[in-house]
């Protein structure tokens, strides 16, 4: 082979391999975050939600690896514990950091009929499970951003004790977002909880947004940051007075104490979703009498001036 096309042939793989570079996305692009709800079971709306957002950069066994850090609140304004994921990504293969080692989440080399390489764990339920298949592979256009989606399911083999019809889980992959379900990837076939939702609310980066289904239909005005409470008002946690109650379990008087004194109105509801009790103050430290409630379970909510909410649980004895 002469000279000069040797240097052609090595010209042609460099440049084959750049273009293979950029066609793979960044799934953790700096400042990404994505927004997933956490719903309260009680007699009224209570969402809050978990911010998952891509920080920094570091390196685990040699691999380049980014720093997810994880925080958000509960509907009424309390901070979840804050929390890190290390994640990678490799070759279109996307890995998070489990037991001392990198463990797959998705694999975006996978051709419709492939399987994915991972296991769905076992249940209290369930007695096994399939292999995950990829079902097919498409597009789909965000904000003129194009990216790949695979439609992936496997089955669920129920305890023979239950009496249950196997049951098949389809899952929707979106590059760059990831499932709708969590942040991490890492399917368990068990009974799920619908009566709550806990599922993507937004994700976002310096390219494009995107809002869940969900997310769209029940809160297309909100925030990707709000809370959900009471009256079904979208606030941000910033807005929110500091809001103190003492003691808790209360045998009589509950003592209140806010942050910041202004005009609020306080309800509260039994577990039937009643409103037992409405009253107005204007001062920062109060007492809410209580002798006279039954023992249970009773969610007093606060509505601030700005008509923002938040809502505690007290226990009377």
């Amino acid at each position: 082979m002469k000279r000069s096309q040797f240097k052609n042939c090595l010209l042609l793989i460099f440049l084959m391999h750049t273009i293979s570079l950029f066609a793979q996305k960044n799934w953790f692009p700096s400042g990404a975050k994505w927004y997933f709800n956490i719903q309260d079971m009680i007699p009224f709306d209570a969402n809050g939600y978990e911010e998952y957002r891509v920080s920094n950069d570091t390196i685990i066994e040699g691999h380049n690896t980014k720093i997810i850090e994880r925080s958000g609140y509960v509907y009424n304004g309390n901070e979840l514990s804050k929390s890190r994921y290390f994640v990678n990504e490799n070759e279109n293969k996307v890995y998070y950091w489990h037991d001392e080692d990198f463990t797959l989440m998705y694999d975006f080399n996978l051709k419709q009929n492939d399987t994915l390489d991972v296991t769905v764990k076992k249940g209290i339920m369930c007695d096994s499970a399939s292999v995950i298949t990829v079902d097919s592979v498409t597009e789909m256009t965000i904000d003129s951003e194009s990216l790949h989606v695979q439609y992936i399911s496997y089955t669920t083999y129920w305890n023979n004790e239950l009496g249950w019809e196997n049951e098949k889980t389809n899952i929707a992959i979106i590059e760059n977002i990831g499932h709708e379900d969590s942040f991490i990837f890492a399917p368990v076939c068990d009974a799920t909880e619908t009566f709550v939702y806990y599922g993507l609310r937004c994700y976002t980066n310096d390219n494009f947004s995107y809002h869940s289904q969900w997310w769209q239909s029940n809160y297309p005005t909100a925030d990707c940051d709000s809370l959900i409470n009471t009256m079904g008002v979208a606030s941000k946690t910033s807005d929110i007075n500091e809001i103190k109650l003492f003691p808790n379990p209360v045998t009589n008087e509950l003592n209140c104490i806010m942050s910041q004194p202004e005009p609020i109105m306080i309800e509260i509801y039994n577990v039937q979703g009643f409103c037992v009790l409405k009253q107005i103050h204007k001062i920062s430290e109060y007492q809410i009498d209580m002798d006279s409630f039954s023992s249970g379970l009773y969610l007093i909510n606060f509505k601030l001036s700005d008509s923002t909410h938040k809502t505690f649980k007290v226990l009377k004895k």
